[in-house]
C-alpha cells in the first residue's frame, strides 16, 4: 500500500543517517554543517517559490483552522489542569512543548511529498506556513515561563528575523504582487527539491546523537501524550465541527502525527530547560509517529 511504501521509504533514510554516525562517516560537525544548509538555504528556498507560485485566494480556511485548533485547545486544556494544580509547572511546560511544535517543515513536507506528490506538499507548505511561527512563538514563552528567564521580547525580534518565516513572509508578498521572478523561482526550487530527504537523513544522525535509554523513559509519557492527544483532539475537531471532505480531510489526520521537531531541543539548550528530556521525547515522537500515521491513514479510509 502506499502509506506502507512511503514509511517504509522514510524509515530507511532516518536508519541510513543513524547507520552514517554510528560508522563515524559523519561527525556531529558534519551533521550540524547539514542541518544549517536545511534550515538557511533549502527549506526557506522551498517555502519562497511554493508559497509565490500558489494563488493564496484558492486555500481553503478549513487546512488552517484544522491545524491549529487542536494544539491551542490542548495547550488550553493543560493550562486549565495548571490553574487547579492539578499539573505541575513543569510537567505543564513539557506537555505544551510536545504539542506546540511539530516537524511539519522538515518531516511532513517530506512526508506529505513522497506521499501525495504536489497536492501533498502544496497542504504541507500551507499548514507549516502557519504552524510554523506559531509554534516557534509558543515555544519561547513556554521556555520563558520555565526558566523566568524575562526575554521573551528580545527572542520575539530573532522570530521575524527566522528564515523560514522571512521566506514565509516573502512568499506571501510576491505572490500577492504577482511579480514574474521566474529565474529566481527555478533556482529556489533547485534548492527546496535538497530539503526533504536530508533533512530526514539528518533526523537519523539526531537520533544517534541524543538517544540516551534512560532519558528515553523519562521522556515517553510526554512521547505518548503528543502522539495520542493530538491525532484524537484532530479527529474530533474534523468530524463534529470542520467536516472537510477528500484530501484534506485525510491530510489533516495524518498530519496529526507529525513527531516534535527538533529544534525543541535546539531552544532547550539555549535555556538549558530539560535538555536530554525534550530531545529524547523528539526521538520518541520520531519513531512513534511512523505507527500514529499508519493507524491514522487506516481509520480515514
Amino acid at each position: 500500500m502506499p502509506i506502507l511504501f512511503t514509511l517504509g521509504t522514510l524509515a530507511l533514510v532516518i536508519f541510513l543517517g543513524w547507520f552514517a554516525r554510528y560508522l563515524k562517516i559523519l561527525s556531529s560537525a558534519h551533521t550540524r554543517g547539514m542541518s544549517s544548509y536545511i534550515y538557511y538555504f533549502a527549506l526557506p528556498a522551498l517555502f519562497f517559490e511554493q508559497i509565490t507560485r500558489t494563488d493564496l485566494t484558492t486555500i481553503d480556511s478549513k487546512i488552517i483552522i484544522g491545524s491549529i485548533a487542536p494544539i491551542l485547545a490542548l495547550v488550553a486544556l493543560l493550562l486549565l489542569l495548571h490553574l487547579v494544580k492539578i499539573l505541575s509547572k513543569e510537567n505543564f511546560v513539557l506537555l505544551a512543548l510536545a504539542i506546540v511544535f511539530g516537524s511539519n517543515a522538515f518531516f511532513g513536507i517530506t512526508f506529505f511529498q513522497a506521499f501525495a506528490g504536489a497536492a501533498g506538499l502544496k497542504f504541507a507548505v500551507i499548514s507549516s506556513s502557519v504552524l510554523g511561527p506559531v509554534g516557534i512563538a509558543l515555544t519561547i514563552y513556554l521556555f520563558e515561563y520555565a526558566t523566568a528567564h524575562g526575554k521573551a521580547w528580545c527572542f520575539c525580534g530573532k522570530i521575524l528575523r527566522n528564515p523560514l518565516i522571512i521566506s514565509i513572509l516573502a512568499g506571501v508578498v510576491f505572490s500577492i504582487l504577482k511579480i514574474p521572478l521566474t529565474p529566481i523561482l527555478d533556482a529556489a526550487a533547485m534548492l527546496g527539491q535538497t530539503a526533504g530527504p536530508l533533512a530526514i537523513f539528518a533526523l537519523g544522525a539526531f537520533i544517534f546523537e541524543n538517544f540516551s535509554l534512560t532519558e528515553f523513559k523519562k521522556s515517553l509519557p510526554f512521547s505518548i501524550f503528543r502522539l495520542l492527544a493530538l491525532p484524537a483532539a484532530t479527529f474530533l475537531l474534523l468530524n463534529f465541527w470542520l467536516k472537510p471532505t477528500g484530501n484534506l480531510n485525510e491530510f489533516l489526520l495524518l498530519q496529526s502525527g507529525i513527531p516534535a521537531a527538533i529544534s525543541l531541543s535546539v531552544f532547550a539548550e539555549r535555556y538549558n530547560f530539560r535538555v536530554a528530556t525534550i530531545s529524547n521525547f523528539v526521538v520518541g515522537t520520531s519513531l512513534g509517529s511512523f505507527v500514529i500515521i499508519g493507524i491514522a491513514y487506516f481509520l480515514v479510509n
